[in-house]
């Protein structure tokens, strides 16, 4: 990869994160030949809910927002632990901030909530979050998939596939017609 290929950070939860929403995604990024980083709350080997291991590259408190492309929450409930951490709340307002895409799967949408950042913005994710989704000023729409600006939702599992198209579509066209990107 070159200097001037996107790079996106995937924030997953040490314990329990949903296995097929961070490697559906993973997979059309290799196939564009987009890098990512993986972020998590402990340095030790990650594991999915269903064994996927994975080692994080970095902890999300030492992840900064200007050197990605674009932040992606992978979900399952035990993303929840991303709103108790202040640094991941930061990070994922400073990439807002900064015009990057900021995306989230399934239970992932908490953390959009906790750093407030989808105020008027349609947003999508599991059902049981409508009603906090509508609380912090989004709209829920129940959609597998919804693009509003630069936020990214999916409701889950069963939209990660749809998802994944979106998102690296997002990033490709992104990374050709910004000048913003990569200028740091």
């Amino acid at each position: 990869m070159g200097k001037n290929n996107p790079k996106v950070l995937f924030l997953v939860a040490h314990h329990g994160f949903r296995d097929k929403e961070l490697t559906w995604v993973v997979e059309r990024l290799d196939l564009a030949e987009i890098d990512y980083e993986i972020a998590s709350s402990h340095s030790s080997e990650a594991e999915g809910r269903f064994g996927l291991v994975i080692q994080p590259d970095l902890l999300v408190t030492r992840a900064v927002a200007a050197d990605y492309e674009a932040v992606v929450v992978v979900g399952e409930e035990e993303a929840s632990e991303f709103s108790e951490i202040t640094e991941a709340i930061k990070l994922i307002r400073r990439a807002r901030e900064l015009g990057l895409v900021v995306a989230s799967i399934g239970a992932g949408v908490q953390l959009l909530i906790a750093a407030n950042v989808i105020r008027s913005k349609k947003i999508t994710g599991p059902a049981e979050f409508a009603s906090m989704i509508e609380q912090a000023g989004g709209f829920f729409t129940g959609k597998l998939v919804e693009k509003d600006d630069n936020i990214i939702t999916a409701n889950g599992p069963y939209g990660v596939k749809e998802f994944a198209e979106e998102f690296t579509k997002v990033i490709v066209e992104d990374s050709f017609t910004s000048d913003r990107k990569f200028l740091r």
